[in-house]
């Protein structure tokens, strides 16, 4: 009898556990859906080329603020 409400209690345990990490992961799901419908990211544009452009406006506002810098 113990060892079945033991395997019992586990099996709750587990199925819990699982149904938490279902939510969570489609909580996670919807929120990138909704930051890639608010910045337009599509399936064509690619997570490296979001990365570059990051990469290279950094390069730029670096470039930049190096040449205002020298003139101050």
């Amino acid at each position: 009898m113990q060892l079945f409400l033991t395997v019992a209690l586990e099996l709750v345990a587990f199925a819990f556990t699982l149904l938490l990490v279902i939510e969570f992961s489609w909580g996670i799901y919807q929120h990138w859906q909704d930051v890639a419908v608010r910045t337009g990211f599509t399936s064509s544009t690619t997570l490296w080329n979001e990365y570059h452009k990051i990469f290279l406006n950094e390069i730029a506002t670096t470039a930049f603020t190096g040449v205002v810098e020298a003139a101050v």
